[in-house]
């Protein structure tokens, strides 16, 4: 059974937040619009199908995503804003074929 995460699930001044094996696919909201303090987001081997949105996390520097089933489809990508202060993105072990030209414009990664 897949769990639920949506907007409200995490207080606001939250600043790392680690989800290891929970079972999602994707998220009944976004539970990171209002996380303005999120520093470090990960969410690792939990079958998570799309990308969360981090576009409001203006301090985010870390973000995990590693061994999920992100994929993205040219066909029916919407643009991802990430924010300026984000300097390391893993996406290991995802099932991505193809990488939006923009993904990471914007932002100040030293790591990927």
């Amino acid at each position: 059974m897949d769990a639920t995460i949506g907007a409200g699930y995490f207080r606001d001044e939250v600043k790392f937040i680690t989800l290891l094996g929970v079972p999602l696919k994707n998220f009944t909201s976004s539970p990171f619009t209002n996380l303005t303090d999120l520093e470090r987001l990960t969410i690792h081997n939990s079958d998570l199908e799309d990308f969360p949105d981090v576009s409001n996390n203006t301090v985010l520097e870390r973000l995990d995503l590693s061994r999920n089933k992100i994929s993205f489809d040219s066909d029916t990508y919407e643009s991802i804003k990430l924010p300026y202060s984000l300097t390391h993105v893993n996406l290991v072990e995802n099932e991505i074929a193809w990488i939006p030209r923009d993904l990471f414009s914007g932002t100040n990664i030293s790591f990927l």
